[in-house]
């Protein structure tokens, strides 16, 4: 007698599901035999993933445990149900086994469940907005940030400062003011050029606060004498000259490179201020020793010589009045009015000699002594010139029009440019996010029956899938931006 044998149809049953599905998959396994078969019984068992170490458990499968008869010309059906809303994800392999008549059958079953989409799906999202959200603040935020940082510290080191000069007050200001307008309309570049001008004279100014201050002190010790010379009906024009020349140069103490330069510049006014004064001083003691020389006893040829060393004395007070001051260090036209002074006194001296040889008398009071150091050669004292020690000196781009006919359209249809700014913005982002979630969500998702299968990893790819994505995006498309705008 032929041996019976039992054929199963399908050869083996696949399952392909997601973890937590209410509805039971159900496949159908037909049997048929090479002659009638009566009692067969069924035997499910735990199914397990490669390692074992994750088990899809036999009660999660449904089937018939025995079926009654299979006869030669009938095919017995009969469903094998899997319940996947219990199920661990993973992929599971084992046997369905079927007894019959010392016999046995083995069906091969495969299960492959993967955890549901929407926990990957906003992760992934999750991901693609995370990397774009970086990006977006690599390449406008974080720069905008360190401008403001930039700009609120500098803001606080010169206010803070009660004794910076207003030259370099205003000038940083200034520059922190157009850096601010700079950052608020995304010219970053021109910003951070605002900041760097703005430290650099602010560090220009702190380096050597010291000697910037000794200099001021100077300088304004110099513009109250030269203020006090006014009240004193001392209003020739080289003293105003040297007034507008000061008040200039300590308007401007931002535009010289070093205290050295900005001491030298004072300096030199304040010598030409003594010059200047020596020579008036010396100027009105000789006409005050004409106008007390008495001319009474002088011979008619020494009283004309007497008339025109006043007159002289007037004309040279005269051109002191209307001289300014030169530009050379010397101050030669100075000097040739400060010689001719001398000479006139020595003149003065020599018909003063000339009277008292005559009168052979020291107390007739035809003049007085004491009077004459000028005419003797003596200088009258002056007041000592302070200096400053000097120590060796240590366009908005225009926008590029685009000839693209769809932004035309879209130019007439949204006429407002702010309305297209949001509505790019925001068409810009949905669409990236869009796209680069849908393909990883595809790669690493769809395509992937078993995804959860290694927990936190298969989540941890999905993510980082995501921000890399957008940050291989954003680096492509920032390299194709300058290309573009390197073109002529």
């Amino acid at each position: 007698m032929a041996q019976v044998k039992v054929l199963a149809t399908p050869e083996a049953l696949t399952v392909t599901g997601t973890r937590g599905a209410v509805a039971r998959e159900t496949r159908t396994l037909t049997l048929r035999s090479t002659a009638p078969v009566t009692n067969l019984r069924i035997y499910a068992f735990d199914l397990y993933n490669t390692d074992r170490d994750r088990v899809f458990p036999k009660r999660l499968i449904t089937l018939p445990s025995t079926i009654a008869q299979v006869n030669v010309d009938n095919l017995e059906n009969f469903p094998v149900e899997f319940n996947l809303q219990e199920a661990p994800s993973g992929e599971f392999r084992g046997d369905v086994l079927i007894s019959y008549q010392g016999n046995e059958l083995s069906v091969p079953v495969i299960i492959r469940v993967k955890d549901p989409w929407y926990l990957p799906f906003a992760l992934l999202v999750f991901g693609v907005i995370l990397g774009t959200t970086v990006s977006s603040y690599s390449r406008w935020g974080r720069t905008t940030d360190e401008v403001t940082v930039g700009l609120e510290s500098l803001r606080t080191q010169f206010e803070s400062d009660k004794d910076i000069p207003p030259s370099f007050a205003s000038r940083i200001s200034t520059h922190l003011v157009d850096g601010k307008l700079a950052r608020d309309t995304k010219q970053l570049e021109a910003a951070q050029q605002s900041i760097t001008e703005a430290r650099n004279l602010w560090s220009k100014w702190f380096r050597q606060r010291a000697e910037w201050l000794e200099a001021l002190n100077v300088g304004t010790s110099l513009e109250e004498k030269l203020a006090s010379l006014a009240t004193q009906d001392f209003k020739t024009r080289y003293i105003q000259a040297i007034q507008r020349d000061l008040k200039d140069i300590l308007l401007r103490v931002a535009d010289f490179a070093n205290p050295s330069e900005f001491g030298q510049q004072i300096n030199c006014l304040s010598r030409q201020q003594a010059f200047c004064l020596r020579v008036y001083h010396q100027l009105v003691d000789f006409q005050k020793m004409l106008d007390d020389f008495k001319m009474n006893k002088l011979e008619p040829p020494d009283q004309e010589k007497l008339q025109n060393l006043k007159d002289n004395a007037t004309n040279l007070k005269q051109q002191l009045s209307n001289l300014l001051p030169s530009d050379q260090p010397e101050q030669a036209e100075l000097q040739v009015i400060e010689t001719e002074i001398n000479q006139a006194a020595e003149a003065f001296k020599a018909l003063k000699n000339k009277v008292e040889d005559i009168l052979l008398i020291d107390n007739l009071g035809e003049f007085k002594r004491g009077q004459d150091k000028s005419v003797r050669g003596e200088t009258p004292a002056t007041e000592p010139v302070t200096e400053v020690p000097v120590s060796p000196a240590t366009k908005v781009p225009s926008l590029p029009t685009d000839e693209n006919p769809v932004l035309k359209v879209i130019s007439t249809l949204i006429p407002n440019p702010n309305r297209r700014l949001q509505l790019f913005s925001f068409a810009g982002y949905l669409t990236t996010i869009t796209f680069l979630a849908g393909t990883g969500f595809n790669q690493l998702y769809l395509e992937r029956s078993t995804f959860g299968a290694d927990g936190l990893r298969d989540y941890f790819a999905l993510l980082a899938w995501g921000f890399g994505a957008e940050a291989t995006r954003s680096t492509v498309t920032n390299a194709l931006r300058r290309t573009d705008e390197s073109k002529p």
